[in-house]
């Protein structure tokens, strides 16, 4: 009795495994896709002031991406693929306010008070990664031409171009309250108004780990062609910048060629990663957006699926 319930239960596992193979894989469908879009993005690290008056805030940035991918389609709802995007990341840290830096000495040896404003210093970072990456798809028809998609997957994320660039509008005063005067546009004493333009300066950054998600339509233009409209979103899981904070205090020294170091007092502009502004060397950059591409749909036709109608089991 006990042998005999055994092979029943070997031919119901054996039954069970033909079922899904069949249900599963006997019309595979193969599917080359390829898309671009853009959107927004953010290196979304932190910044933080630790000086009155001053206002310091991350903005996002402009994001493109171009994808390419080969899906296997095991029947009308389920795939897998594998593929390769392209994608800018970015950040912007906007700096606007006063600083103050009190008891120093002027070139003559006098003691005052240096003040410093600020008006649109902007210090952005761009980075383009080269994206290999796995994905899970899941297409639901909704009509004779339409199908819903959906895409999941993680991408492991190689730099490919880095840049940072930066600039704004200083204005240097010196107020001597022991005489009640102010002084400005006093350019061998170091009072001046300097605009710098986006000066460019290279960087690196890390490589990263990021989790992708797709939804869209589809829409049949032939019998083997679709047209694909969806969003995606983006989020890192792993450090992409590379921090270079020594927790070294913002300054904007801004010493004209040739003169003398009036501005001893304060440290160079670099980066706003290579000051205290940027305490947190942790970031997960964020992006999101639009695309528009198209899918070639290449069945493969087996004993069991009529070649005539083998579009249907990809719709």
């Amino acid at each position: 009795m006990k042998s005999e319930n055994g092979r029943y239960r070997l031919l119901f596992i054996l039954g069970l495994i033909w079922a899904v193979n069949s249900s599963l894989f006997a019309r595979v469908t193969s599917v080359i896709e390829i898309a671009a879009g853009g959107g927004w993005s953010t290196l979304n690290y932190a910044v933080s002031s630790p000086i009155e008056g001053l206002n310091v805030r991350q903005n996002g940035s402009w994001s493109v991406t171009a994808h390419s991918e080969y899906i296997i389609m095991f029947n009308r709802y389920i795939g897998i693929g594998a593929g390769v995007d392209i994608t800018h990341y970015g950040a912007i840290t906007a700096i606007d306010g006063r600083m103050q830096w009190t008891g120093v000495t002027d070139t003559d040896g006098e003691v005052y008070n240096h003040h410093l404003s600020i008006t649109g210093w902007r210090d952005k970072q761009d980075v383009w990664f080269l994206q290999p990456g796995l994905f899970i798809h899941a297409d639901i028809p909704v009509g004779d031409n339409i199908a819903i998609t959906f895409a999941g997957g993680g991408r492991y994320g190689l730099p490919i171009a880095q840049r940072m660039s930066y600039g704004g509008t200083t204005c240097h005063t010196g107020v001597y309250p022991q005489w009640g005067l102010t002084l400005y546009e006093m350019e061998n004493h170091g009072f001046y108004t300097a605009t710098a333009s986006m000066q460019t300066t290279d960087w690196k950054a890390n490589r990263m780990i990021d989790l992708v998600l797709r939804a869209g339509v589809q829409y049949y233009i032939g019998k083997y062609t679709a047209l694909m409209v969806r969003a995606w979103v983006a989020c890192g899981v792993t450090d992409a910048l590379r921090i270079t904070s020594s927790n070294q205090a913002l300054g904007f020294a801004n010493d004209k060629p040739g003169m003398e170091k009036i501005h001893y007092f304060m440290n160079d502009y670099t980066s706003v990663l290579a000051t205290n502004l940027v305490k947190d060397p942790h970031s997960k950059p964020i992006a999101a957006g639009l695309e528009i591409g198209v899918r070639w749909i290449f069945p493969h036709p087996s004993k069991r699926t009529n070649i005539c109608r083998c579009l249907d089991v990809y719709r």
